[in-house]
């Protein structure tokens, strides 16, 4: 009986702990859209690569690693976020306007 308290509270901690760390998707998204907003686009990038191996559908973190190549004026990279998350979200006029906006720059008509 005691061993199955003990088990049952230390599985407790652990599930009140489980979305605290620092590398919890919300945490990686919010320091990466910090690092967006700073201008520090290569520290946002990978902020929202790390929160991507989570959640690898995730609209919004596949629109700002886009934008966050795009502003750093990587095109090909750009490009290729925006077109991902294109497919998975058809018909959102903001990620299709900055799909042409990247093609425009890159002379890639193909989009």
């Amino acid at each position: 009986m005691r061993a199955a308290t003990i088990s049952w509270w230390a599985a407790c901690v652990c599930f009140s702990f489980a979305g605290c760390g620092s590398d919890s998707p919300d945490n990686l998204r919010e320091e990466g859209e910090t690092y967006f907003a700073d201008e520090e686009f290569a520290k946002a990038r990978e902020s929202f690569g790390k929160a991507l191996k989570s959640n690898p559908s995730d609209r919004e973190l596949l629109y700002l690693m886009g934008m966050a190549y795009r502003k750093d004026q990587m095109y090909d990279s750009a490009l290729s976020c925006l077109r991902r998350v294109d497919l998975l979200y058809p018909n959102d006029r903001e990620i299709n306007q900055n799909l042409f906006d990247v093609a425009m720059a890159l002379n890639d008509w193909a989009v």
